[in-house]
């Protein structure tokens, strides 16, 4: 037996749908007092509304987010609503959406205005306020929840929040528009339908069909709703767009496997694989790349598997990558060097998945491999060489039995990552679900539809997909565990043998299952208890019933080979006198070759074992039980001991110190197993719901972090307190994980852990609680924590300014200090700060304010013609092109200098100024100090500026070592100074030293020094000429005094000669 264990929109949205679908879990308002449940809901729509709505659907495109929501009261009816509604606003209540993945967390908050037509609570967000990027790549799918609390009352409901700008698979035409009708002709001839989703968005998703040879081609569906709305698939035919040379073969293929990995859609049709060109770069014509494959021929494919690593890399890390595998189910030949082979993104370059023996010097692997996969945490490959279902908590290590289906081949699973949701289907169209880190599983029934296809959502709600004449795309959903889907089958997974319990202590007891000597094998395997009984629940069909805690296996047990310890929670029924008379006597126990006589003491006829007694167990409190296989007379039968060594020989036992219990299976079986109700609820002390949590560790970072498992159980039947969960890592090297387990005041179970990364090694490795003795039936069996040692996205290093100046301010250009100085300084246009050659010569390439359409100023020296290069601005004739944002504007990085219009302003000269330096990361902002380094620079090249800094002792020698290495001057960022001579713009980037941060921790800041004296040389040849001038004058004076000239008296008879002349020939000239 072979199982299987891994296997446009047309119109862009201005806003959001809010899309409610049946599904009563999400939405009922859940009530946490002593009241009970409540079955009021919120009720949410937008300008597009859907009736029968029950999952909410955001969508998230070029325009606002816009919601409106209702509060949808037990009693339904307008006035009702219209009337609540009010009296909440009036209280001041209205819900709240908290948006959330990975790598964001936003909580946005409804308004408290009414519509006078119909009252309702509405929120609208800004597409920048969620996500600022509008390139298309995987993104993760936001998880959205509404919440509205009203006293001691919470209402909740949850939804995703898509962004359709930028999934790649929705912004291609895969192919040529197949019409509806046309499809419709395929359904009597579809064998099978193949669902693929996208690994960040699991509610898009990529639908084929397999048909006969009444269908032949390739024809693919895409959602984005996860088949949740009315007409929502788009079919396609894609035949042309893999057969591009329209050979005859190929265009009479049909779909057999197909995966949507983050960047490419691979397709194995029955004439070969082919991989997709970039979907992240979109074309008119998606095409299609053959990957050649030696010595495999059209049988071979239609038979193969594709086993994918599904993972979300929308922040992918240097050693994340995709990797694909298929496997043909032959053995190999002198002419294939292998019947399996795997690749990576981009699948151009496939290599054989055994290992070759001439370079490893190892046998090669002779069995068929059935799966493969990569374990990128481990860096190794994982591959099943047999059937049955198997599990592996390390790995790929080891691995144990999960389950084995008898009849019954899995040929499918299908899994979400959301829930640890995992459903088996067989090849009867049988579903079996189970949860991730479970060895049990529950038999859930018959699919009612064929084809048929299970499929988990991005909020892991499980569904049937079917094909259906009457929906308008061709596709239809149902809810995969209801009476409308399944044909409800008996759960129960016993086994048909009798038991024989033996008590431990009054509330354990141990039930060894019988099997009878000269038993076949094949037939011994099937009377034994397995992994997947361990955690249910044994049960009389009378009364009473226990929780299987152990599976054990023995081989010195003659007929035992296997036995299960129980926690008795309920007594088992015990036989009476009137269904057997032996009750009645006393008994005496002989050894009879390998097994045991049991001898009724008792003289009275009616004393006496029936032939119904076969198969029942004696039971002597403090000796061994026994197992009636055979009767000899009415006063003798042969049993087999459950613990041959604590049997009570010769010795008369009265007939009140021994009791019978019927667990046989003689006539019909009067035990079964069955799945119990959960008794358990596990809680982790993070703010995230969903069963999957992503931290990143940076070197020297650590994290707290604490599970809590909640016992709903009896105390009045708590067994020993044993650990409840069991704690498994993926890559236990990768970090220290020290672990504190202790039971709270609470009687709780509580397991601290504190995980440091010492190390400068980059990797991911998992952590998985699980709560072993937890069934199918509890809806988190399994947290699984995942730590990637890189750096945090959320992590970041930002300069703190010495003066705060407000927006406001900012945006009129004025903030004085308080000598009145205006600390803000507006740019001049296309501005760039001088160089060391001289204030009217600037060198630099940046521009600061940049505009196309005005003059450059400065631009005279041939150097400062040659210099000077557009960023934002380039190719560009006016400003308004640029495209300047206010984030752009503010930003202090080189990047957007064209855009940097104002900038802060200080008097010269500026000394001594504080450089504060802070490490952000999520809600906390920590001073930086040792052990982070830091490089200075001026990114325009300018000098005329120092820095000052203290070490310390103790960093000395690591400070010149890093100098030595980088042949930049480093410094200690706590308490750094700066001091700059000279004038104008000064641009500073400070960088943190690799090797103490996987993070690249840059910032920048720009100071403008503003009142500076004159530049060199002016400087000098203005106080020269003033001492010039100065030390003359004080020569002349000491000259006159030396020499005793009356410079004052010369002056006075030369103006009164002049003036006597001049008088002297006036009047003359008037005498004549």
């Amino acid at each position: 037996m072979d199982s299987y264990l891994f296997k446009q929109m047309g119109k862009p949205l201005l806003f959001a749908a809010v899309l409610l679908w049946m599904m009563p879990e999400l939405l009922l308002g859940k009530t946490y007092t002593n009241k009970g449940i409540s079955s009021s809901k919120l009720d949410c729509s937008s300008s597009k509304s859907f009736l029968n709505e029950a999952i909410i659907k955001l969508y998230l495109s070029t325009g606002n987010l816009e919601v409106k929501c209702f509060f949808v009261p037990e009693i339904k009816g307008n006035g009702e609503k219209s009337e609540t509604i009010h009296l909440f606003v009036s209280r001041g209540l209205a819900p709240s959406l908290t948006v959330t993945n990975s790598t964001y967390s936003g909580v946005f908050h409804f308004n408290l205005s009414l519509e006078t037509a119909n009252p309702s609570w509405n929120i609208k967000i800004p597409r920048e306020a969620i996500s600022r990027n509008k390139g298309i790549t995987p993104v993760e799918q936001w998880f959205v929840t509404l919440s509205l609390q009203e006293g001691l009352e919470t209402f909740t409901a949850e939804g995703t929040l898509l962004d359709l700008l930028r999934e790649p698979i929705l912004q291609w035409k895969i192919g040529k528009i197949l019409p509806v009708k046309k499809f419709f002709s395929f359904f009597q001839h579809v064998k099978r339908i193949i669902i693929t989703r996208s690994p960040c968005a699991n509610d898009v998703a990529v639908v084929g069909i397999t048909c006969t040879s009444y269908c032949l081609g390739v024809y693919i569906g895409v959602t984005l709703s996860g088949f949740w709305h009315e007409n929502d698939t788009r079919w396609y035919n894609v035949t042309e767009n893999i057969c591009t040379d329209l050979d005859e073969d190929c265009v009479a293929s049909t779909i057999v496997e197909m995966i949507l990995t983050n960047h490419f859609l691979v397709i194995l049709t029955s004439m070969g694989l082919y991989v997709s060109e970039d979907l992240r770069y979109p074309k008119d014509h998606l095409s299609f790349t053959r990957i050649k494959f030696c010595g495999f021929d059209m049988a071979d494919f239609i038979v193969a598997k594709l086993w994918y690593n599904e993972r979300c890399l929308a922040n992918k890390e240097d050693f994340e990558d995709d990797y694909l595998a298929i496997t043909f189910e032959k053995s190999r030949s002198l002419t294939e060097t292998d019947t399996c082979f795997y690749s990576k993104d981009p699948f151009e370059n496939w290599q054989p998945c055994t290992p070759d023996t001439k370079k490893s010097r190892r046998r090669r692997i002779s069995t068929r491999l059935v799966s493969f996969l990569i374990d990128q945490e481990m860096n190794t490959a994982i591959y099943l060489l047999r059937d049955k279902v198997w599990l592996s908590y390390d790995g790929g290590n080891s691995f144990e039995v999960v389950a084995n289906f008898e009849d019954e081949i899995i040929m499918w699973s299908y899994h979400s990552f959301h829930t640890s949701s995992i459903i088996f289907l067989s090849n009867t169209t049988t579903l079996y679900f189970s949860k991730a880190g479970l060895y049990s599983y529950k038999k859930m029934g018959q699919s009612r539809f064929h084809p048929v296809c299970v499929y988990f959502d991005h909020v892991g709600s499980e569904t049937l997909v079917y094909l259906s004449n009457t929906s308008l795309d061709g596709i239809d959903v149902a809810m995969a565990f209801t009476n409308t889907s399944l044909l409800q089958v008996d759960e129960d997974i016993k086994f048909i043998t009798a038991l024989a319990p033996q008590y431990i202590t009054t509330s354990q007891i141990i039930f060894f299952a019988y099997v009878p000597r000269n038993s076949p094998a094949s037939l011994t395997r099937d009377l034994e208890f397995q992994n997947r009984h361990v955690g249910r629940r044994l049960q009389l069909k009378t009364t009473g019933f226990g929780e299987i805690l152990k599976l054990m296996l023995h081989e010195e047990v003659e007929g035992f080979p296997s036995s299960v310890m129980i926690n008795l929670q309920s007594p088992f029924e015990i036989e009476t006198p009137k269904l057997s008379p032996c009750l009645n006597s006393a008994i005496r126990i002989e050894r009879h070759a390998n097994l045991f006589k049991i001898i009724l003491t008792s003289v009275q006829v009616a004393d006496q074992f029936l032939s119904s007694d076969i198969e029942k167990t004696v039971v002597i409190p403090g000796y061994s039980s026994l197992l009636i296989i055979n009767i000899l007379d009415v006063k003798n039968a042969l049993a087999l001991a459950t613990m041959p060594e604590k049997v009570s020989l010769q010795q008369t036992i009265e007939p009140t110190k021994w009791i019978l219990y019927n667990f046989g299976s003689t006539n019909a079986t009067e035990w079964e197993i069955i799945t119990p109700p959960c008794k358990f609820m596990i809680m982790h002390n993070t703010v995230h719901t969903s069963k999957s949590i992503l931290k990143y560790l940076d070197v020297g970072s650590n994290l707290e972090f604490s599970i809590k498992v909640l016992t709903l159980e009896d105390t009045s039947i708590r067994r020993f307190k044993v650990p409840q969960i069991k704690v498994m890592a993926g890559q236990p090297y990768l970090m220290d994980i020290n672990t504190h387990a202790y039971w709270d005041e609470t009687d709780s179970y509580t397991l601290d852990l504190n995980i440091i990364n010492r190390y400068l090694r980059k990797g991911v490795t998992s952590i998985s609680f699980i709560v072993w003795q937890s069934t199918v039936l509890c809806e988190t069996p399994i947290i699984v924590l995942t730590l990637k040692s890189s750096c945090s996205y959320s992590k970041y290093m930002n300069y703190v300014p010495k003066y705060e100046i407000k927006g406001e301010d900012w945006e009129f250009g004025q903030h004085k200090d308080e000598r009145g100085f205006n600390m803000i300084k507006v740019l001049p246009i296309n501005y760039r700060p001088p160089s060391n050659m001289g204030i009217a010569i600037p060198l630099t390439n940046n521009f600061y304010n940049a505009d196309p359409s005005m003059p450059r100023p400065r631009n005279y020296h041939p150097l400062s013609k040659k210099s000077g290069i557009y960023k934002q601005c380039l190719n560009k004739t006016h400003r308004e092109d640029c495209h300047c944002t206010e984030e752009m504007k503010k930003s202090e990085n080189i990047v957007f200098s064209d855009c940097k219009e104002k900038v802060a302003r200080f008097l010269y000269p500026v000394l001594q100024y504080p450089i504060l330096l802070h490490i952000k990361h999520d809600e906390l902002s920590i001073p930086m100090d040792i052990p982070y380094l830091v490089t200075v620079s001026e990114v325009n090249n300018r000098k005329n500026w120092k820095l000052r800094h203290t070490v310390k002792n103790e960093m000395k020698r690591m400070k010149t070592h890093v100098e030595s290495l980088f042949s930049d001057l480093v410094f200690n960022p706590n308490g750094l100074r700066l001091s700059i001579t000279g004038s104008e713009l000064f641009h500073f980037r400070v960088k943190v030293i690799p090797g103490v941060t996987f993070c690249n921790l840059v910032d920048e800041f720009q100071i403008y020094v503003d009142s500076a004296p004159l530049p060199f040389p002016g400087r000098v040849l203005v106080a020269s000429l003033t001492a010039v001038v100065i030390g003359g004058i004080i020569l002349m004076v000491f000259m006159v005094e030396l020499f005793n000239v009356n410079i004052w008296m010369s002056f006075k008879n030369l103006f009164k000669k002049k003036n006597k002349v001049v008088a002297e020939k006036a009047t003359d000239h008037i005498e004549r």
